[in-house]
């Protein structure tokens, strides 16, 4: 993470890094009201949350284990509800799940199929 307005050669302020992480290639990352951080795994697969303010060897706070909904997550968005938006790269579709979600969550949806034109989604906003 850099500092606001940083610009050219500068290191970063905070760095989370190490085995205790959970992160597996990871791809997307947003950040939610209160400063938590949301990581997507694209090996993973999985979405990995951390405290605001991690940094270092930080385990996560919570971890959707996604083996059964996600395939090759990269992208990740939150709506204002707080629901967790993740763009399955392999698997053509967008899985949605509830705001606090943890462990092997089941999703409340998943946007997919021939009529969404979804091909490969990488990356998701709001």
């Amino acid at each position: 993470m850099f500092a606001a307005g940083a610009s050219g050669d500068v290191a970063p302020i905070r760095r989370i890094s190490g085995p205790s992480t959970g992160l597996n290639a990871p791809g997307g990352l947003v950040l939610d009201a209160a400063g938590q951080i949301y990581v997507t795994n694209f090996r993973g697969p999985s979405v990995t949350i951390y405290s605001a303010g991690a940094d270092g060897d930080a385990a996560p706070v919570r971890t959707i284990d996604g083996a059964s909904s996600l395939r090759l997550p990269v992208g990740i968005a939150l709506s204002s509800a707080g629901e967790i938006y993740v763009a399955n790269y392999g698997g053509q579709s967008i899985t949605v799940f509830a705001a606090g979600a943890s462990g092997n969550a089941t999703p409340v949806r998943v946007i997919g199929g021939a009529n969404t034109g979804l091909r490969d989604p990488g990356w998701i906003t709001f």
